[in-house]
């Protein structure tokens, strides 16, 4: 086995067996996820396959739901419609269970996070602290867990997509063109359309930053990037278009088009946004319940946090305060407006904008879901600052204060919304005696773990920073 070969057998050897430990019952024992999300579609699936074996052909109408209703052209059940699935069906007929193909894409996010990574010029050991940060996100796992599998396959696409677009932009060619094509088109036809669209404003968002840079820095004409994305835009469109072009004539009839504005309804679109005190579970899971009935925020339910790692939050903030990379301040705008996009009825005026001009995202709900990007701009933040460090401890210049101050404020923080919860929280129409007492439970009890992590991430840097530890093995553990 040559060199090379090996260097990513080591890289994805591990990424399996986290997938191993993380999904242990469901690949080796007799256990399902059950998630109420989770029903409706094997439901569907179950009655498609029944008519397919039937009639021996694809039924293109659904009388089970409703009065009635189009299959592919209500994006139900349109796996068949997505390449990869198809290998992933050969590999069913030799007694693969299903859930590996969730397996391969978990393992594909982490893949295509450590190659994005890597050519960022990242080592290849926090290539891998951020592929692994990646793989397990915590937004990826509760897809799966609430039956939400298109909606993880298509953020594992993510990671590949910005590769690609980099790569175009620094080598500005016809493969490269085609990559970027070839991947936007895949992570189309897995059919989540909304974290697809997210996807592609955050490429618009590049794009357009890359324009500004071009003639700030006094070109003229315009920029290759635009000129060669544009074609890789249409391609990736055609390759999907057997799902999309059906699913258009349908949507005047559906709730996600049949609204006064060709909408689903300002008000219906934004139930589930996300609350400026909330962002507080970026620090503490559990600090508005962890879902379910212990949930006492602002949106209607919830059955998770999005919390991101304390580990990779502290990472990222250093990232963002202490460097100013282009590539960096491209991440951090982004950031920033996906987490104003996110707030939705609470930050009307700046989502009511995207939602009266921008093509089709009247027909999203759940501004929630945005997120999405923000936690995957923070993996990426994150890889960048713990890079940074190891660097600097690598060149003998680096001055440790600022980042023990980081920790320390993020520390004071936990500890202080551990003291204060009693006093701030307010459980308004959700209070219940037994509910508040496990509220508290669950947030003192993540309280204690996240300020125990962060400790011992901190503890482990000072080690590394001495020496006591070389980089390898100090930054193995903190992975």
């Amino acid at each position: 086995m040559n060199t090379h070969i090996r260097k990513w057998v080591i890289l994805l050897t591990p990424l399996v067996l986290i997938c191993f430990a993380l999904f242990n019952k469901v690949l080796f024992e007799d256990s399902l996820f059950q998630g109420g999300d989770s029903l409706s579609p094997k439901a569907i699936r179950l009655g498609i396959d029944n008519a397919s074996n039937q009639f021996d052909e694809y039924p293109l109408w659904m009388p089970w739901i409703f009065g009635g209703m189009p299959s592919v052209h209500s994006f139900q059940n349109i796996s068949e419609y997505y390449l990869p699935h198809l290998a992933m069906k050969v590999l069913m007929k030799m007694g693969v269970p299903q859930f590996w193909e969730f397996i391969f894409h978990f393992i594909f996010a982490g893949l295509g996070m450590i190659i994005l990574l890597k050519y960022l010029k990242l080592t290849d050991i926090i290539a891998f602290f951020g592929g692994v940060a990646y793989m397990m996100m915590p937004y990826l796992v509760t897809m799966i867990v609430h039956g939400h599998g298109s909606q993880m396959m298509t953020t594992a696409f993510i990671p590949w997509v910005i590769w690609a677009m980099l790569r175009l932009k620094d080598f500005p060619n016809r493969s490269n063109m085609a990559s970027l094509a070839l991947i936007m088109g895949l992570q189309l036809q897995r059919a989540h359309v909304q974290i697809a669209y997210y996807t592609w404003m955050l490429i618009g968002l590049y794009i357009a930053m890359d324009m500004i840079y071009y003639y700030k820095d006094k070109h003229r004409g315009i920029p290759k990037l635009t000129l060669w994305a544009i074609p890789a835009f249409f391609l990736a469109i055609a390759m999907s278009l057997w799902i999309y072009l059906p699913a258009t004539s349908y949507t005047p009839f559906s709730i996600r088009g049949a609204g006064v504005d060709g909408g689903t309804g300002l008000e219906y679109a934004t139930q589930w946004s996300f609350s400026i005190g909330e962002m507080l579970t970026f620090i503490n899971p559990s600090y508005y319940g962890f879902g379910g009935a212990t949930y006492w925020g602002n949106m209607p339910f919830t059955d998770y946090p999005n919390y991101m790692g304390i580990i990779i939050l502290f990472f990222a903030i250093w990232s963002m305060f202490k460097y100013k990379d282009r590539f960096r301040i491209f991440l951090i705008i982004a950031s920033i407006l996906t987490l104003l996009l996110s707030f939705g009825h609470h930050f009307k005026p700046f989502y009511q904008f995207f939602y009266s001009y921008f093509p089709y995202f009247n027909k999203f709900r759940v501004p929630v879901m945005i997120l999405v990007l923000l936690q995957f701009n923070i993996v990426v933040l994150a890889a960048l600052g713990f890079n940074d460090f190891i660097q600097k401890i690598k060149d003998s210049d680096i001055d440790l204060k600022p980042f023990f101050v980081v920790g320390g404020l993020l520390l004071s923080l936990v500890v202080l919304l551990d003291f204060s919860f009693n006093s701030i929280a307010e459980f308004g129409k959700r209070s219940h005696p037994v509910l508040d007492t496990m509220r508290y439970d669950l947030m003192s009890q993540d309280s204690f773990r996240v300020g125990c992590i962060l400790l011992f991430t901190l503890g482990t840097l000072y080690a590394i920073s001495r020496r006591w530890v070389n980089e390898m093995i100090g930054v193995g553990i903190i992975t």
